[in-house]
This record gives structure tokens, sequence and C-alpha cells, in this order.
């Protein structure tokens, strides 16, 4: 990543120094509502506002992202939010700087909106069209993992049902999904409803589960999910191959951990007696 931020620094650089700049300017006390996540997206649309590629950016996990916006915030160093933090003058463009003001006035009130508001903004909102189901299944399928490790959220008596409904749903808007990464999702789904296939056949509480549910869900956001936003398809930027190389060598590395976590919970899975049997699927049609 350093190399690619010294191979862009003279544009990028004063691009991301100079929207900071102008939204520092523009925003005032509000910019306590704007810490690095959401600034990397401000960065983004600020780029397509002014047509400007020396900030390769994509459809990433969480909605527009830019992997070298946010390498040069985290070199500032960005403080708790934009409030707290100075920006070197030397790299600011004046000119520049009063091309983005009719931009930032549009848009503040989504900047500094509450954070399910913001979300739903850059989920539902600003996708490109073809893509906006894929957020919204989602942020369901993972709201649902998050929900399931949560003992203080009174989870449905048929878990597996509800999964694997959702499931369903979800596999029609991952056409754009690599077939290697397309492999890992579907093993890592046959592992997951298996587990939930067997607390709802034999009415397990879920809530004795929740350590290997939390490793599930951490594997799955921290690698899987890695692979599924359409990132390769959507970025653009003067450098963008570049960025496709980054992205690709660290989903490569991602696949391979999520592959052993599979595997180590699978066996896990059957220590614990957790991997459903013949009777547990028998039982599972008769009740359906």
């Amino acid at each position: 990543m350093r190399r690619l931020v010294h191979s862009m620094e003279s544009n990028s650089v004063s691009f991301i120094h100079t929207v900071l700049s102008a939204t520092k300017k523009e925003y005032g006390a509000d910019c306590k509502y704007l810490p690095r996540w959401r600034l990397v997206k401000l960065v983004c649309l600020a780029a397509d506002y002014l047509d400007d590629d020396s900030i390769n950016r994509g459809w990433y996990k969480h909605g527009y992202y830019s992997f070298i916006t946010d390498e040069i915030l985290k070199q500032l160093p960005l403080r708790k939010n934009l409030r707290a933090t100075k920006i070197p003058k030397e790299q600011v463009d004046k000119e520049l700087s009063t091309k983005i003001i009719p931009f930032l006035r549009t848009n503040k009130t989504n900047f500094i909106s509450e954070q399910s508001t913001f979300l739903h903004w850059v989920h539902y909102e600003l996708p490109p069209e073809e893509y906006k189901e894929f957020y919204k299944f989602s942020d369901l399928f993972l709201e649902s993992l998050k929900n399931l490790s949560d003992t203080r959220i009174q989870v449905s008596k048929e878990p597996y049902n509800d999964i694997a409904d959702l499931i369903s749903s979800y596999y029609p808007f991952l056409k754009h999904v690599d077939t290697d990464v397309l492999d890992v999702f579907s093993n890592f789904v046959d592992l997951f409803e298996d587990m939930l296939l067997t607390s709802q056949t034999r009415k397990l509480a879920l809530k004795g589960m929740k350590r290997i549910i939390q490793n599930i869900q951490e594997f799955y956001y921290e690698d899987i999910y890695t692979g599924l936003p359409p990132f390769r398809q959507t970025v653009i930027g003067d450098e963008k191959e570049e960025e496709i190389g980054i992205y690709s060598k660290n989903l490569d590395n991602k696949l391979k951990d999520a592959i052993s976590q599979i595997e180590d919970t699978s066996k896990i899975l059957k220590e614990k007696n957790l991997s459903p049997t013949i009777n547990d699927y028998r039982k599972l049609y008769c009740e359906n």
C-alpha cells in the first residue's frame, strides 16, 4: 500500500486534503459527525462530482470505498473526527476547494445525519442500480448473524428456516461474485445451516453455541464478505488496475483463512455432536 501512496501522492493527497479543508470550512462544528469511514465516502463522492480520477474508488463492504483514501487518512493522522484534525495548508488547492462547495452544501444533511440514516443513504440509495439488492440482503444477513450471537435478543424458534429463506433470497444477487469466492461462501452456508438445523430439530438453545456463532460471524465478515461486494466490477480511477491487484492479493489471503476456519469449525461441531444426522433431516422434513 505504501508504494501505491507514493505513486499517486502528488494528485491524490492534494485532492483529499483539499476536500477535507473545504469540508471543515463549510461544515464547521458539524465536522464532529465525520469520522474516517464517513470521510472516505465523502472523498469518493466528491471525486465523482469533480470527475477526478486521481482517487481510485469502487463499491466495497459498506458502500463506496477507496483504499488509497483510507490509507492517506490514516497517515494524516485523522483524530476522532474531522473537527479535531489539522489539514496541511501547503497541499490545499484553493481553486479546487471553491469548486467542491456546491457538492458539500447539497449533501450536508446526508453526511451529518445519524448513523442509521447515513447507512440507509449509503447502502440503499447511492449504489449502482444493479447492486442495490445485493447491499440490502448483505445487510440483512450480517444483521441475522449478529442477532444470533446476541443473547439479549429473542431469536426465532426456527432459526434454520429463517436463515435458509434469507440465503435463498440472497443468492440471485451474487451473480457478479467470482466462482472461487462463491464456492467458499457456499461451503460456509452449508456449515452454518447445519449448525442451525441441529439447533432447531433438537431444540437446543443458541446461547449455548454463542462462542461458535461469534467466531462464524467474525470470519464471515472479515474474510468471506471481503469477496462478495462488486469492487472489481465497479472500481474506477487512474490506477484502478493497481488497486484491483492490491484488493485481489488481500482477498486471496482472506479466502485461505476462511477455508481453514470452515474446516476447524466443522471439526468443532462434530466433536460437540452438533453436526446434523439423518434423523435431524427427517425431523425437519416432517415438521415442514
